[in-house]
């Protein structure tokens, strides 16, 4: 997997004229193995790897991304959003494809739980940040269309009357 092949690469950087060997944490490689399970579909093993990875390492954040992930496909949405977030957080802000694939993902969790007025507030706020990013050109579209058919599905409020 690239993550694995970057995960490699940044260790063999980071021995360059000190002649070490690069080994990977063991957290590392839990969190590599959750990501091949997800690859696999099998959600509950995943889940259980990457928690093992940020119990090793609570700052990885394509582990709590991971989590967020093998949590959605089983349908523990809450959950699944409270780590999208965490990786969110975890992730740098200059780290373009990683904040937008936690703000992509955000939106779809809330469609899945059926919480169109969650789904449009996070729909909003994807595209707030792809707008800003020419890469996110190809996603804003669906985003887009996301956004609007969400949005016939919240209901207006209306004051009540007596």
């Amino acid at each position: 997997m690239l993550r694995t092949a970057l995960a490699v690469f940044a260790l063999a950087l980071g021995c360059l004229g000190t002649g070490c060997t690069p080994t990977m944490s063991e957290a590392v490689l839990l969190m590599n193995r959750s990501a091949e399970a997800i690859v696999k579909q099998q959600y509950s093993e995943a889940e259980r790897l990457a928690r093992e990875a940020l119990e090793q390492d609570g700052k990885l954040a394509n582990a709590q991304y991971d989590l967020g992930v093998a949590l959605k496909h089983q349908g523990r949405h809450e959950e699944a959003i409270e780590h999208f977030q965490a990786a969110l957080a975890l992730f740098s802000p200059d780290d373009e494809t990683n904040v937008a694939k936690c703000l992509y993902a955000v939106p779809l969790v809330y469609e899945l739980a059926q919480d169109p007025f969650a789904a449009s507030n996070a729909w909003r706020k994807y595209l707030a940040f792809a707008e800003q990013h020419p890469s996110q050109k190809a996603s804003q579209e669906i985003a887009r269309q996301r956004l609007s058919q969400t949005e016939l599905r919240v209901k207006p409020q209306t004051p009540e009357h007596p």
